[in-house]
């Protein structure tokens, strides 16, 4: 089942409107997924597709359907230039699509996130609320489409998503393009990867995702004012081989140095500014990931 989420994520990140899914389609999918896809709100039943393959004949002519009353029933009727007349069942030509609202839902419920769900950009970007992380809490958005042509004009309209100090954006299964951010950094992961759907379980592990380091837009308020020690604790999960004691030396060295803003305190009475550490941290971590292995 998980396999068939990833392959729907996928899907919906080539350019266009939302995929969809006729029944011959879903034939290959594992069994049950795709009544657990659609329990969950992920799938969506849509009217019945016009076009099918011929199944009678090595060449599978493609066949457009008209759906037509019987006293028996309803019948889906076509003419295959190898079989002639063919006969198609109207279970063959339910088709379902993608449900972005239903998606973010199972997302909001397996992370735990506060909501409210609002739609930002139509079918491109989703606001789930905020989730406590460390002394940080996470403004967590959903997004697809983030390395399209009109990326970057889609996130300067996200203006919930520039006002956040602390976002997190979940693309369905491609990262951003590095270039559509302008003046901040959100941290990002991929539903595709951190997403599972077993036995009709969604989950979504989130425990990497909410130690990377955002860089937050000049629009977002003012940040929090962390004490040293947290700072050093965030520096931790972005730089090897630190503990507490020497990340707490490193943050205080900064901090003497002017790197970010403080409130111009010494020793257990200093407290830093969240979103002028962040910018710093960020460049600890570009650091970190680039230093040779050796």
């Amino acid at each position: 089942m998980t396999e068939t989420l990833r392959l729907i994520l996928r899907s919906a990140e080539r350019p266009g409107g939302l995929p969809t899914f006729t029944a011959d389609d879903t034939r290959p999918w594992s069994s049950g997924a795709r009544d657990a896809l659609i329990d969950q709100g992920i799938l969506l039943e849509i009217g019945h597709t016009d076009f099918v393959y011929c199944d009678g004949c090595i060449d599978q002519h493609p066949l457009e359907v008209e759906i037509r009353e019987y006293p028996t029933g309803m019948l889906g009727v076509a003419m295959c230039p190898e079989c002639g007349r063919v006969n198609i069942p109207l279970e063959r030509l339910r088709q379902w699509q993608l449900a972005p609202i239903g998606l973010a839902q199972s997302v909001m419920a397996a992370i735990g996130s506060s909501g409210p769900l609002d739609e930002i950009t139509t079918n491109r970007i989703w606001s789930l609320g905020t989730i406590p992380s460390d002394d940080t809490p996470r403004d967590i958005f959903i997004a697809r489409g983030l390395d399209w042509p009109d990326a970057r004009e889609i996130v300067r309209q996200a203006e919930p998503l520039r006002r956040s100090p602390a976002p997190l954006v979940l693309s369905y299964a491609t990262l951003p393009n590095p270039g559509i951010w302008s003046g901040f950094r959100p941290a990002t992961d991929v539903l595709a990867s951190i997403c599972s759907l077993d036995d009709g379980v969604f989950t979504a592990n989130l425990s990497d995702s909410l130690n990377r380091t955002t860089l937050p837009h000049s629009d977002a308020g003012e940040g929090s004012w962390i004490t040293v020690t947290q700072a050093a604790k965030k520096l931790m999960k972005v730089v090897d081989d630190l503990d507490l004691k020497r990340a707490r030396a490193r943050v205080s060295g900064a901090a003497n140095n002017g790197k970010f803003k403080t409130n111009d305190e010494k020793g257990t009475a200093r407290e830093i500014h969240l979103d002028s550490f962040s910018t710093w941290l960020f460049e600890q971590q570009e650091i970190n990931l680039n230093k040779p292995a050796w």
